[in-house]
């Protein structure tokens, strides 16, 4: 009887400390924030901005000195080997790897006495060790200082594990406050495409689009001390004139332009004319640079104040160009009663950042590109990836990321900065772009495909001209191919998605892969006898993963695979009330769609039977004469055996 009795006592003794475990587990769980991203454990704590910037320093120190950065791999080497399976993951050509400027960065700031170790760098040069054909590549004289300090850090444990944990592509080098203060302040992200209010409610209204260019234009007013500006192709005088008023208010500046562009245009040029001419009058305070790139010099971002607390971050999809940014479109010069409708900017956005952090971390790669003139993959460092935390929203932290290329994140941005959201992505991958065109990319959505079949989700809207080349990703996900030889679109018999999706998801698949050639594409018009040519391109570069609430926004990539070389910037935010606006926008785009690259595909396959077709001209009720080579949208004709003649006869019946 007594044995019974403890029994039970056992028993509910048992069960009573199981249900107080679940609610400890409970408690601290609900009232505890979670991060949308990286461990803690990966975190760098700094007092201030200014200690982030010497430490981010003293890492390009290091990478630039080939003998030194020689010497760090060395005494790390059996901690920078990547597991078979992360190696297969992420298709990486080889198991071992350099040190990135994320894991210098965190190496630094656990050094046990990092004052006498950059007094050690400041006077450190390559010529300070005696160099002779017989000297060893990785050196050990002179390396005293050094030594020692490295040997205490492989004496650590706890630093070393993190080390190595930062060897997975997936992880960032997370930047936090020593006073528990955010990383970021505030951001916020600008369409001059009208979206829509509630994505839910799609009745409740639209947000107007927005003048991208008067919105740059009010942010380098804001300028006390600083601008570093990094863009592709350069023509709005306005641009050039609030940087000759900010030269006038004492403020240092900083331009790049790709030399490549400076001479396109008439605009281009006069605009280059008076960056030179500010550049002369105001030696010392202004920089000018046309950057010699090994691919593009792509980055389309502006950093102002970044040594104060007001720093913040204008990036974006959009050149300073008419084109991108002005409202009036390509036809800016004609009155507005003369303006065609079809005249708008290119579909762009600009993403806004208040963070002291990550413009340190915006500066200290545009050094690369503006004052240290490196070019290409051979010449930039491995420039890993960071995050900082925002503000608790609804008990989740927050998070936002950067990184660049040529050579972010492990030397890939395609393979080690996107694909391992992707991967986390549950299945769901929206996509407004300009190009879409990364092998890696496709590999890891036909991945996806095969992981969640039926489930798996890929909604695309981008831009006619580049979604029907044959190395398209929009293409080939819509199970097509194109014939090098004829031209013609067929379908993809040997294309994963057979295997993996069922024949009606395929087809679900196929129309949700969008395109709008009646709003974006070139358009031809004669008005007061004039010839007037207005090109309008679908130019976000944005990626949306609805699932987990993640956005790619602010970013000048174009996922392809010739991007790599290009200096580019890539932001990505999970943050609830901003990925809410993107997915706004990404779904106005979507339904405003008037076809999808499966019928487009059938369209232009009628016009390679017979090239000499020539469609009539429709009249447009202004007068002027448009002749436009995606006016007319066949895809829809009848799957019956007609002549190409009675197709337009029956299209034009249709109207």
């Amino acid at each position: 009887m007594l044995k019974l009795i403890f029994g039970e006592f056992i028993k509910q003794l048992n069960r009573g400390i199981g249900i107080f475990c679940l609610i400890l587990f409970l408690v601290f769980n609900l009232l505890t924030p979670i991060a949308w991203g990286e461990s803690a454990s990966f975190d760098v704590k700094v007092s201030n901005p200014a200690e982030l910037k010497q430490l981010l320093f003293y890492s390009y120190k290091i990478v630039s000195s080939p003998r030194l950065y020689a010497y760090f791999n060395e005494v790390f080497k059996d901690h920078l080997v990547v597991s078979e399976e992360l190696q297969k993951e992420f298709d990486l050509k080889s198991p071992f790897r350099k040190l990135s400027e994320p894991q210098l960065v965190f190496l630094l700031k656990n050094l046990p006495n990092f004052e006498s170790f950059h007094t050690f760098l400041d006077t450190y040069t390559e010529r300070s060790l005696q160099e002779n054909k017989n000297e060893p590549i990785v050196p050990t004289e002179g390396m005293e200082p050094v030594k020692e300090q490295l040997d205490k850090i492989l004496e650590n444990p706890s630093v070393i594990e993190e080390l190595k944990a930062l060897n997975d592509p997936s992880k960032t080098l997370t930047i936090d406050s020593l006073d528990g203060k955010a990383g970021f302040e505030g951001v916020s992200v600008h369409f001059n495409r009208e979206a829509y209010l509630n994505h839910d409610r799609p009745n409740d209204g639209l947000v107007p689009a927005e003048d991208l260019k008067k919105i740059m234009i009010e942010n380098l007013r804001d300028a006390k001390e600083s601008i570093s500006i990094n863009i592709f192709e350069f023509n709005l005088m306005e641009i050039a004139d609030e940087i000759e008023r900010a030269l006038v208010r004492g403020v240092r500046v900083r331009i790049g332009i790709d030399r490549n562009t400076v001479r396109l245009a008439k605009e281009n040029i006069d605009v280059l004319n008076k960056l030179i001419r500010l550049h002369r009058t105001y030696r010392g305070q202004m920089k000018l640079t046309l950057v010699k790139s090994a691919g593009l010099n792509h980055q389309k971002m502006v950093v102002i104040d970044s040594n104060t607390e007001n720093a913040k971050i204008v990036a974006g999809s959009a050149n300073f160009t008419q084109s991108c940014m002005g409202p009036e479109g390509d036809a800016v010069k004609l009155a507005p009663d003369l303006r065609p409708k079809t005249s708008k900017p290119n579909s762009n956005h600009l993403f806004i950042i208040k963070s002291s952090f990550l413009a340190q971390i915006a500066e200290h790669e545009l050094n690369k590109t503006l004052d240290h003139n490196l070019r290409g993959q051979t010449q930039y460092p491995i420039s890993g990836s960071y995050t900082v935390k925002g503000s608790p929203v609804d008990g989740k932290i927050p998070i936002l990321g950067t990184g660049f290329s040529p050579n972010g994140g492990t030397g890939g941005v395609s393979s080690s900065l996107i694909n391992p959201w992707l991967l986390k992505s549950l299945g769901e991958v929206w996509g407004l772009q300009f190009v879409l065109s990364s092998k890696k990319v496709l590999d890891t959505l036909y991945k996806m495909a095969n992981n969640f079949k039926n489930t798996f989700n890929f909604k695309f809207f981008g831009d006619t001209s580049f979604a029907m080349q044959r190395w398209s990703v929009p293409l080939l996900l819509s199970g097509l191919t194109r014939e090098e030889e004829t031209k013609k679109y067929i379908v993809d018999q040997e294309s994963p998605l057979r295997k993996s999706l069922s024949v009606r998801k395929l087809k679900e698949q196929q129309e949700n892969i969008r395109l709008n050639p009646k709003e974006y594409g070139e358009f031809h018009y004669k008005i007061q006898n004039e010839q007037v040519k207005i090109t309008v391109k679908m130019h976000n570069k944005i990626i949306v993963l609805p699932k987990i609430n993640l956005a790619f926004i602010g970013t000048s990539f174009n996922v392809s695979d010739s991007a790599e070389a290009n200096q580019e910037q890539l932001f990505w935010i999970k943050d609830h009330p901003i990925v809410n606006q993107v997915k706004n926008a990404f779904l106005y785009h979507f339904d405003q769609a008037t076809t999808t690259v499966l019928k487009q595909s059938r369209r232009r396959n009628l016009f390679i039977s017979s090239p000499d077709l020539v469609l009539p001209k429709k009249e447009k009720p202004t007068g002027a004469e448009k002749n436009h080579r995606e006016m007319y949208d066949v895809s829809f004709l009848p799957k019956v055996d007609r002549s190409l003649k009675s197709c337009v006869r029956f299209y034009e019946s249709l109207k």
